[in-house]
């Protein structure tokens, strides 16, 4: 099992502070409930607390805000699956000065929520609260005019983790970028709003094409509003050149999509520095929100998935490129989950244990343009599936290892000579319905794969075909020389990363 180690290390870590016990019933002045999505207005006197029930129709992720100028206090109580009664309280993770508590809640239970002003002597002052469903919101497409890009089966993985993860998870397909509706504030918000948020469609440096509305730039995401994310753990940009900086943009937006998604309020997001092909975008999105669902910090889920793109041409996996808070973990309910600088140690004993066995083995280093640097044990002079990816902050190895004496039995072997191997691509290939028939590139790779214990001497070819528009798809064919039969490329970095279930 690989084991990012990075230094942000969260899992237990929630903003939301365990008490011990329910606020006093005395020091309670006012007893009422609270709807779903409604918004109750009330003025704190000196001393006042405010208690609220609210008791869920469905089980799922839930949060309660208050909102306005006023600082306010707020603690939220119920029982745990153990039927164990557990407080938790916070400050200000909400805008401003406000609180706001995530939590999970099955369906017919009641939670107790409580408000007061921080400065519980003399504060007073007007706030709005309201409880919302944590919401995931996935935008696809495929009816571009000219008929060459279909993202819609982009959004069954995530929806799938979303969902068990307890987010209200919707997939938006064809529609426009954002919709208005009321908020608590009673101005508006935008489906952008969502504590996830991911987009997959056309890009380019500055701006996400979209055929209905106006197209997605740096300059509209950041003129909805300054807090248009303000909710958003993460915010998911399956675009090209979507963290690339459009050379023309005037300040204030010369930044990219993901760097203005942290203007607009986003505590994370994730975008790419160049073109990407769809086909290694589902797959890296596929796992990507498995390792979340699994628990994993949003940086030990990207890093995880590109991990297991096993193929050093792929450089598609240095195009990956992640801005503010990584160290959060989608698969808890708190809003804002802080990371905590600690790890180091480990990520250091990564690093002796990759110099360690530089000593015993030779290594192949490839550089990527995200600053990270892959590692390849090699032997016989030919790269393998057991490897580090280090970063600044971080070190990923991959599940395989293979020993000295494993090593020893390759190199001593008398193998067949591969070289007169030649794998034809395909002549065309079809992609969720769009055809691409241009050849482009091919290129390929020998190396030894190590899988259910056996190391297999495989070929990796990758295709890049153009379609009539011009745009690029990726085709990967994988041969087991040993056994000279065809191996399926997504099934093999299924094996070479955690066990998936999708």
């Amino acid at each position: 099992m690989k084991k990012l180690v990075s230094l942000f290390i969260s899992a237990v870590l929630l903003v939301s502070i365990l008490c011990v016990g329910q606020v006093d019933a005395e020091a309670v002045t006012y007893v009422g409930t609270i709807d779903l999505n409604s918004v109750i207005v009330a003025y704190l006197d000196a001393g006042d607390v405010y208690e609220y029930n609210f008791t869920a129709t469905q089980s799922g992720v839930y949060a309660v805000e208050t909102n306005g100028y006023t600082d306010t206090y707020g603690t939220l109580g119920k029982y745990d699956s153990n039927h164990v009664w557990q407080t938790y309280s916070d400050d200000d993770s909400g805008e401003g000065r406000n609180f706001n508590i995530g939590f999970y809640l099955q369906a017919n239970a009641t939670a107790v929520i409580t408000v007061r002003h921080y400065n519980q002597t003399s504060g007073t002052g007007t706030f709005n609260i309201h409880v919302h469903r944590q919401k995931a919101n996935v935008f696809t497409y495929n009816n571009y005019s000219y008929g060459n890009l279909n993202t819609h089966s982009h959004a069954t993985v995530p929806i799938s983790s979303c969902s068990t993860m307890g987010y209200l998870s919707t997939n938006f397909q064809n529609s426009p970028f954002y919709v208005y509706t009321g908020n608590c504030t009673g101005n508006v918000e935008s489906n952008i709003n969502a504590e996830v948020f991911m987009i997959s469609c056309h890009g380019a440096a500055g701006r996400a094409d979209i055929p209905v509305g106006s197209d997605i730039t740096n300059e509209n995401l950041q003129d909805i509003d300054s807090l248009a994310m303000k909710n958003t753990k993460l915010a998911l940009w399956n675009c090209c050149e979507s963290a690339v900086v459009h050379s023309s943009s005037p300040s204030p937006y010369d930044i990219s999509l993901i760097q203005a998604s942290l203007v607009a309020g986003a505590k994370c997001a994730i975008g790419w520095s160049g073109s990407v092909e769809s086909y290694n975008l589902k797959i890296w999105t596929n796992l990507f929100f498995d390792y979340l669902d699994d628990g994993y910090t949003i940086q030990e889920s990207r890093a995880n998935a590109i991990n297991d793109f096993f193929d050093p041409y792929n450089n598609f996996i240095g195009k990956c490129i992640m801005v503010g808070e990584s160290g959060r973990i989608i698969d808890a309910p708190a809003v804002n989950i802080k990371g905590n600088s600690t790890g180091q140690s480990t990520i250091e004993e990564l690093k002796t244990q990759l110099e360690e066995e530089q000593k015993a083995f030779v290594f192949t280093a490839y550089n990527y343009e995200n600053g990270m640097t892959r590692y390849y044990k090699t032997i016989d002079g030919q790269i393998t599936n057991d490897y580090y990816d280090v970063y600044e902050d971080a070190v990923c190895k991959s599940k395989s290892s293979i020993s000295k004496s494993e090593a020893e039995i390759i190199e001593n072997s008398s193998h067949k000579d591969y070289s007169d191997v030649v794998v034809v691509p395909d002549v065309s290939i079809e992609v969720d319905g769009v055809v691409y028939d241009r050849i482009v590139s091919v290129d390929e790779c020998f190396m030894y794969f190590k899988t259910n214990g056996s190391i297999l001497p495989i070929i990796v070819q990758t295709t890049i075909y153009e379609n009539e528009y011009g745009i690029q798809e990726c085709s990967k064919k994988c041969f087991d020389l040993k056994n000279n039969t065809e191996l399926d490329y997504v099934t093999l970095v299924m094996e070479n990363g955690n066990d998936s279930r999708w």
